[in-house]
């Protein structure tokens, strides 16, 4: 794939992928929320690249989540290891999509970024090839992000895209990462 690099507004990308997405929204009866700072929320990120991951995360959510409960898209800003093994950060905008669904089953959180493989929750007829979020993983990590997924509180899943706010080296940041917490 190719990449077309530049400062992003991360909150335009995502109400934009929301707005597409907006009649399957209406149809499968769920409330989709956009959780966004006032301000601007810049990513060094190709938009088409960074939406199409939106785009996925957020059509499995709508997916796997029932008519009636609900999704939330979240936007801040959170530091990202700037190289593997050490305490230095870079600053960085992260997307994370939490959804009321099905949830991933322990021990599952990282082979469902894996090619032809989907979670054994949702082998229910909902379709795909499974190779969605490992197509969102290359994206992620070709912009020097990191992605993963978490069990959401209460169930459901979180997938969680951490993306640098300025470049960064090539390689230098490791492509998986236990979730980071903001430090202040």
């Amino acid at each position: 794939m190719t990449y077309d690099f530049s400062s992003e507004n991360l909150v335009e990308v995502v109400e934009g992928v929301v707005a597409e997405l907006a009649a399957v929204v209406r149809e499968r009866g769920i409330d989709v929320r956009v959780s966004a700072p006032a301000a601007p929320l810049f990513a060094w990120c190709d938009a088409v690249r960074t939406g199409q991951v939106v785009r996925n995360l957020l059509g499995n959510a709508l997916k796997f989540t029932p008519r009636g409960r609900s999704v939330l898209i979240d936007l801040d800003e959170t530091p990202l290891p700037a190289f593997p093994d050490t305490a230095d950060f870079v600053p960085a905008a992260r997307i994370t999509v939490t959804d009321d669904g099905v949830g991933i089953p322990p021990g599952e959180l990282e082979i469902v970024f894996d090619k032809f493989v989907q979670s054994s929750k949702t082998k229910s007829g909902a379709g795909g090839t499974g190779l969605g979020l490992a197509i969102c993983r290359e994206i992620v990590i070709q912009q020097s992000g990191q992605i993963w997924a978490e069990h959401a509180p209460g169930g459901g899943a979180r997938f969680v895209v951490v993306l640098p706010v300025k470049p960064v080296d090539a390689g230098s940041v490791p492509p998986r990462a236990e979730p980071l917490r903001a430090t202040g």
